[in-house]
Formats: structure tokens, sequence, C-alpha cells
């Protein structure tokens, strides 16, 4: 009886955190989700090389992704939560970070122009992957970043929802072979621009937000105030993505495919953490200004049981590794390296979970410089790494790089935070 009490006295106490981190679970499920129901339909349609191709574009894809969003998810969200949402700082705020994304888009098109003549495999594929950008404009033209802002991430939630099923039936009825192949990005990246433009349009007429010329001003400041999330956020996708870029030098397309079905399903678990992270942060904002006491409570009550799902989460991962190579229907001779690869990324999730809430005090303490160097060193080290260890290794040497690096990175984050922050309320 006293641990029920227990559960729904905390309940009551984070409703809103748990009640925002549900909507971003489902959130994030349908991203993660929905892509892995369709593996066998596209290994049906298009093959395990075009798959490959797809794959490594989607991959691309998510730099550019990095560069849009340019922290946005964490600095005018904690400007929101800071801010008296009256409606006058919504439109300032709302059309100063939109302004700067479709800056940040243009630049960024222009920068996988100049690129794609850089890699073989992206030259061999220029209509498939100039195609793909159109994933890089519905992700900056869906609002996510508002919705939970303003603690509304149902809506946002209800929004990917449709979007998703959207792209799966366009899909199913679309791509029939391997030449039509080229479609599915752009269907899966059409999708969020329709859903996006709807979203905006139900945002402006909600809250009333109104166009000012002298919003432009504030673009500057913007990009000003995300620049460390920024460069956090695009150091992380550089150790955890460079790999399947690399790769594409050294394997062929199949290869490229067998390690991309195996990574999706290993940053299944991964996305939890975004959505643990997501869904805490603006919680932590206004608890860190109460003292140590109150973290370690938030964090003791929310944080270990939460990092022993995962734990848990990953050894059912790395224990149903066959079976889940039998359902995603690989050829008999793929399923042995599946297996060695997802067995290897199994566990990252976990040693990634134990950094969560002293990064999360880094950026919040304002010690932003200090994660952001962290993360730096692991991209370097994670790309050397890789270098170093795909040509006698293959696919096994891009999956060992990224376990090495994750576990230096969370080694690193937890004395810095132990330095900066306990340090500081402890004493």
């Amino acid at each position: 009886m006293k641990l029920f009490a227990t559960i729904r006295n905390t309940f009551h106490e984070y409703r809103g955190v748990i009640h925002n981190f549900v909507a971003l679970a489902f959130l994030q499920a349908t991203n993660l989700l929905i892509p892995l129901l369709l593996i066998p339909l596209l290994l049906q349609r298009i093959g395990l090389a075009q798959y490959g191709i797809v794959a490594l574009a989607q991959s691309t894809m998510l730099y550019f992704y990095v560069w849009v969003d340019y922290g946005f998810s964490l600095s005018a969200v904690k400007t929101l939560s800071e801010k008296h949402r009256q409606q006058e700082d919504l439109s300032q705020l709302f059309y100063e970070v939109s302004l700067s994304k479709i800056i940040l888009l243009i630049l960024g098109f222009g920068i996988l122009l100049v690129i794609i003549p850089l890699h073989p495999a992206f030259t061999h594929n220029t209509k498939l992957i100039l195609g793909s950008y159109l994933m890089v404009v519905g992700q900056a033209l869906l609002p996510i970043w508002f919705f939970q802002g303003v603690e509304k991430m149902p809506w946002a939630t209800y929004a990917n929802f449709c979007s998703k099923i959207l792209s799966v039936c366009l899909i199913y009825f679309w791509v029939k072979g391997a030449s039509e192949a080229i479609w599915v990005n752009m269907i899966l990246g059409g999708s969020n621009v329709l859903i996006g433009v709807i979203a905006n349009i139900y945002l402006s007429k909600k809250y009333q937000l109104v166009f000012q010329k002298q919003w432009l001003k504030g673009i500057p400041r913007q990009l000003k105030e995300g620049f460390f999330y920024f460069t956090s956020h695009f150091s992380v996708s550089l150790y955890m993505h460079s790999g399947i870029i690399l790769l594409g030098w050294f394997v062929n397309e199949q290869m490229l495919g067998v390690y991309s079905i195996a990574e999706k399903i290993a940053l299944l678990l991964r996305q939890v953490l975004v959505m643990f992270s997501q869904a805490i942060y603006t919680q932590l904002c206004h608890i860190i200004t109460q003292g140590y006491e109150a973290m370690q409570s938030f964090l003791r009550k929310l944080f270990f049981p939460f990092c022993i799902l995962i734990g848990l989460g990953c050894l059912g991962c790395w224990l149903g590794a066959p079976l889940i190579s039998t359902l995603v229907k690989l050829d008999f001779s793929q399923k042995s390296l599946f297996v060695q690869l997802l067995r290897y990324m199994a566990f990252i999730p976990v040693i990634v979970c134990v950094n969560i809430p002293f990064y999360q005090l880094l950026l919040i303490s304002d010690h932003g410089k200090s994660s952001t160097k962290i993360l730096s060193w692991g991209a370097l080290v994670c790309i050397l790494l890789n270098v170093l260890l795909i040509p006698y290794f293959s696919v096994l040497g891009t999956a060992l790089a990224l376990l090495v690096t994750e576990s230096m990175i969370s080694v690193l984050v937890i004395l810095k935070a132990k330095k900066y922050f306990f340090r500081r309320y402890v004493s």
C-alpha cells in the first residue's frame, strides 16, 4: 500500500512532466515505430541495396535537422518557460524562431549542393539525395518546440501522428519497385510539410500570433542564444551518424542496409532518452532555483526508476536480437551480422541514460561551454575510431566506435557536473 501511495504522490507532484513525457513518447514512437514497420515492406519492394541508399540519405538529412533546429528546441523552450506568456511575447518569439529556421533552411540546401559531389554514393544518387531534403523542410515547419514550450504536447503528437499515417499510406500505394525508391523520403518529407503548414495556421489563430517587421532584428539574438545548444546537438549527431556516412566509402549497399536497420532498432531506446530529457527540461529549469535537496528529490523519484526500465529494455534488446532479425525478414547470410551489430549497440542507451541529469544540469546552470567541448571531443574521437576500425572490422567497427565514444562522454559529463554543480550546492 505504501508503494502505491508513493507512486500516486509522485504522479500528482510531477503530473506535468509525466503528461509531457507521455505525449513525447507517443510522438517519438510514431517517428521510430512507423519507419521500423516499413522496413519489411521496403525490403520487399525496393530491395536491401536501395534501402541502404535511402537510409544513407535519411542519416545525412539528420545533420540538416540539427542545422535547421539550431538548438531552438531547448533555447526557445527555455525562453517560453521563463517569460510571462503574453500574446505579444509569444508572437515575437514564434516569428523570430520561424524566420531563423527559414534562413537556415535555405543555407542548408546550399550546403547540400556543395557536398553532393564529395561522396560517391551521393553522386550516383543525386536525385534521391536532393529529394530527401524535403524531409528537412517538413521538420522545420513542424512547430513542436512551441507546443512543448506552452506545454501543449498532445497537439504536436496528433499532428505528427497524422503526418506519419499519411506517409505510410502513400508509400504503400505508390512505391512498388526499386526504381521508385526515390519517392520514399520525398513522401515522408511531403507529409510533414502538409501537417506543418496546418499546425502553423492553427497556432497563429489560437494564440493570435501576428507578425511585426521589427522582429526581424531579433533573428541574430535567437541564433546567438541557440548557438551552444546547436553545437552540442551537432556534435551528438556527428558521432551518432558519421558512421553510416563513412561506411558509404568502404562497404556495399547491402552491408549499409543491414547496418542501418540495426541502427534504427537501437535508436528506438535512444529516442526514449531524448523524450525523457525533453520532458524534464522545463521542470528542471524551475527546480534548479530551489536548491540541491529539491533537485535530488526530483531525480531520485523520476530518474532512477527510469534508468532501471531502460536497463531492462536494453537487456531485452540483447536477448531478442535473433528474433528481431527474423521479424525484419533478412536473408540467412545477413542474420548473423545483424545480431552481432544489434548486440553491440544494445547497451548504448543505458550508458547514455546515466549522464542525462548531469548533462541537463550543465546546460541549465550556464555551463554549456563545458558540455559542448565534451561532445565536440567525443565527435572527433568517434570519427577517428571509425576511420581506424572500419577497414578492419567493417560495420562492426562503427558499432564499436559508437560504444567507446558514448562511454567516454558519459564519464566526462558526470565529472564536469560534479565539479560545477554539486560543489556549488553541497559546499
